[in-house]
């Protein structure tokens, strides 16, 4: 048995998933929260992120999370990562932070595990200015 802290505001994609919820997430406090698996973060009632299941939820499925995630990679494809931002932010986020944590989030889906970055290496991206590697094709791509 796993037993949690409560956390008021449940997971981050309830926020994100839901048209009314998500515009409560200005662009600075998605940057603080930034997760690349909305569903394993859970949010306090000052929205301070917490890690719940280190991917053990993916031993269920998750049809939602592995649908935004194909149109990831298959925007990816394209070469328009803006189309990947959240409409509901309008103009009011920094692209540069955000075009990062894109680029972040398809170096971790590489599809070798030594091609994708350590938790180490992500924090370090996202804070840093730091030149980031290209992202190969993404492993979770299916084709539709």
């Amino acid at each position: 048995m796993l037993l949690y802290e409560y956390m008021s505001n449940k997971s981050l994609d309830s926020f994100l998933f839901d048209p009314t919820q998500s515009k409560l997430l200005d662009w600075s406090t998605r940057f603080h929260i930034i997760d690349l698996k909305a569903s394993n973060i859970l949010l306090d009632n000052d929205m301070n992120p917490k890690f719940s299941d280190f991917d053990l939820a993916r031993l269920c499925g998750d049809d939602q999370i592995e649908g935004n995630r194909n149109r990831a990679c298959r925007t990816w494809k394209k070469g328009n990562l803006i189309e990947l931002i959240d409409d509901c932010l309008g103009d009011l986020y920094v692209i540069s932070e955000a075009l990062r944590c894109i680029q972040v989030g398809l170096l971790c889906i590489q599809h070798h595990p030594y091609d994708r970055p350590n938790t180490a290496s992500v924090v370090v991206m996202l804070t840093n200015e730091t030149i980031l590697a290209q992202p190969k094709e993404p492993g979770f791509l299916l084709e539709t």
